[in-house]
């Protein structure tokens, strides 16, 4: 019975006991959350005071962006106006290029007509020294601007200088339009020239034919004719006409060659020619 007693005492004991230790067991194994959960903590504040840390002053971040990149617009500027400056050279040069080409076309087509004039024999040798002076005044002046252009260094110098060579080339066509309009205005006199002189031995024939006893009637229309059309021709050129002149003179050229042939003709018939039209 006392043991009994003693076991039954004892329980609340027991239980004091258990309740104790997992109390303390509870106690300490809080601590250690608390122990474990501190360092992490503390890395965390860690790691944001070191990002914080990095951003600290935004101010300086975007200076220092704003500032490499006012440096790479500058650079660009400066590469952009250095290709813009060779690039002008470049485009200069080929202007230049283009202005010493057109200016020794020019000279080209002076020595052709140069050498046309001291070959032909329609005008003196007097007035082809005087024309070819004329001619060689032109090629010298474009070749003293030729080397001006060689040597210009500014958009504004070759411009000046391309204004010059148009007021030159415009001068030279007014002369060589001169020397053209003369060459033909004396080839066409030469022509009129030997008609006349054509005219001059058939005049002749017509008269002996008629004091033969033939009927001229014909003929002398014809001459007439002739001598009207020569003097047409030669108020033409005088004014400039060379196209018409070279036409008039050609019909009565033709009307010359028909006299000739029926002179021919009336001759042979004096003779007791068989063939009059021989």
């Amino acid at each position: 019975m006392n043991k009994k007693l003693a076991k039954v005492a004892l329980l609340p004991l027991a239980f004091l006991f258990i309740f104790g230790l997992t109390a303390a067991a509870a106690r300490e194994k809080a601590s250690s959350a608390q122990t474990t959960t501190k360092p992490t903590e503390t890395t965390e504040t860690s790691t944001a005071e070191t990002s914080t840390g990095s951003s600290a002053n935004p101010s300086d971040n975007y200076q220092k962006i704003r500032t490499e990149w006012q440096n790479r617009i500058k650079e660009m500027k400066t590469q952009r106006a250095t290709i813009t400056a060779e690039q002008k050279k470049a485009n200069l040069e080929i202007a230049k290029t283009m202005v010493q080409k057109a200016i020794d076309k020019a000279v080209f087509h002076l020595k052709k007509i140069k050498t046309r004039i001291s070959k032909t024999k329609v005008i003196t040798d007097d007035r082809k020294t005087k024309l070819i002076s004329q001619i060689e005044e032109q090629i010298t002046a474009l070749n003293s601007l030729k080397e001006r252009v060689r040597a210009a260094t500014t958009k504004d110098e070759l411009k000046t200088l391309t204004l010059q060579l148009k007021t030159k080339l415009s001068e030279i066509r007014k002369l060589v339009k001169g020397i053209v309009a003369e060459i033909l205005a004396s080839h066409i006199d030469k022509t009129i020239t030997k008609l006349n002189t054509i005219i001059t031995k058939i005049e002749t024939e017509i008269s002996t034919l008629k004091t033969q006893g033939q009927d001229v009637t014909a003929m002398e229309k014809t001459l007439n004719e002739a001598k009207d059309l020569i003097n047409q021709a030669k108020t033409k050129n005088q004014a400039g006409d060379w196209k018409e002149a070279r036409k008039l003179a050609e019909q009565a050229r033709a009307k010359l060659v028909k006299l000739a042939g029926e002179i021919k003709a009336a001759k042979a018939k004096l003779k007791g020619g068989t063939n009059e039209t021989k």
